[in-house]
């Protein structure tokens, strides 16, 4: 699939911390859209979730795992959400990036979950109508999507989930085949954090 020119996937998310599912799914991205730059975007506070990990390790982990990649140049992190004074929500982090950024033009990652829920969002049939996106099934299934969306061909492991390696630390049961090597490493010196 090729994209315009200046096109920018945003691949958001808790990353709370960063896991193979993440890493493996960025890849995905550059291997699909070789004309695109992904954007990792760890979200601020959000009405679904709480207990994130403090805003800069969250970063520092995604950085690590921007390392790993085949082509990790083409790969950011952004803190645009992390900056963000209210509730982050994705019509908002939609127009300050089109403010601040007029000269790209941004798809956005959600999974095949997210992406159904949609409509109850603040906006969100909006979204769901007009919003440039590339969707991740779960269990590389199917789903219906508007002519807007792309789908991600991906299969994913579905027990590896950050909230999955939350509870594993917290049991003191190995987590090596859910993070890669470095956020191991990270957590080993960190993890109490992670409570």
């Amino acid at each position: 699939m090729q994209l315009a020119q200046h096109e920018t996937i945003i691949f958001g998310g808790s990353f709370n911390p960063p896991t193979l599912a993440h890493r493996d799914i960025t890849e995905v991205l550059l291997q699909t859209y070789p004309d695109a730059d992904v954007w990792l975007m760890p979200s601020g506070e959000r009405h679904d979730k709480a207990g994130f990990l403090p805003s800069d390790q969250r970063l520092e982990m995604l950085e690590i795992v921007r390392q790993t990649l085949s082509e990790p140049e083409r790969v950011a992190v952004c803190d645009l959400e992390l900056k963000d004074t209210g509730v982050t929500e994705t019509y908002r982090t939609v127009g300050r990036l089109a403010t601040a950024e007029p000269t790209r033009s941004f798809r956005y990652v959600f999974g095949g979950d997210a992406y159904l829920g949609m409509p109850a969002w603040r906006h969100g049939e909006e979204l769901q109508a007009e919003l440039p996106m590339i969707v991740v099934p779960r269990d590389g299934g199917t789903i219906g999507v508007g002519t807007n969306c792309d789908i991600l061909k991906i299969n994913l492991d579905e027990g590896i989930s950050s909230s999955e390696v939350r509870r594993r630390l917290n049991e003191g049961l190995p987590i090596d085949q859910l993070v890669c090597r470095g956020i191991q490493n990270y957590i080993a010196q960190r993890h109490p954090l992670l409570y």
